[in-house]
């Protein structure tokens, strides 16, 4: 065998001055440098990200916002018109009430226009009336006439109107120069 030749080992030395030498990057630390470039893209995207899902949930939160005010408007309508609704019925029922009433009323009186037109157009000039009263469903009045013959003329006129039903009592005296009368008719109670 033969022995080795040894060698004299140069050393490694690099004359281009420092500022033009080209940098030398092991493998390692181009490794490193790329996996840190990776990390810091993903965590920009992942920024990115959350940044549009805000936005999208800004804009979700606006639109949500004006379809709850638009609920909020018709809510209001609808109540308004429920309430327009129960003030109609009140007032309706409040009608029927005054409905009733009033026909309640109408049926207890008589006919005040009706009786009042029979005793004052039919009267001659020959009676004056001096009183009327009512009694229920009676009618008292009194008054003095010229002559008998004016009297039962004017009875006879106020049986003619349907408002008075009948005459019940009459009374009469003959004074100096007139007749002093009071009749009790009976009155038309109610539109019957």
């Amino acid at each position: 065998m033969q022995p080795r030749k040894a060698y004299r080992q140069v050393p490694n030395f690099n004359l281009i001055p420092s500022e033009y030498q080209k940098p030398t990057v092991s493998g390692r630390r181009l490794g490193l440098r790329l996996l840190l470039f990776v990390v810091i893209v993903a965590e920009i995207l992942y920024i990115q990200k959350f940044y549009w899902e805000k936005l999208n949930l800004e804009a979700a939160n606006t639109s949500t916002q004006q379809q709850i005010q638009k609920l909020e408007e018709k809510v209001n309508i609808v109540n308004s018109a429920t309430a327009l609704e129960q003030e109609r019925q009140g007032l309706e029922q409040e009608g029927q009430t005054l409905k009733t009433d009033w026909g309640q009323l109408l049926a207890t009186q008589a006919d005040w226009p009706r009786v009042l037109t029979a005793l004052f157009q039919s009267q001659p000039q020959d009676i004056q009336l001096s009183s009327v009263m009512q009694d229920g469903d009676r009618l008292n009045i009194a008054g003095t006439a010229s002559s008998y013959t004016a009297l039962v003329e004017y009875r006879r006129a106020l049986l003619t109107y349907p408002a008075l039903v009948q005459i019940i009592s009459m009374q009469s005296s003959k004074g100096e120069s007139t007749i002093s009368f009071s009749m009790g008719i009976r009155l038309k109670i109610g539109g019957k």
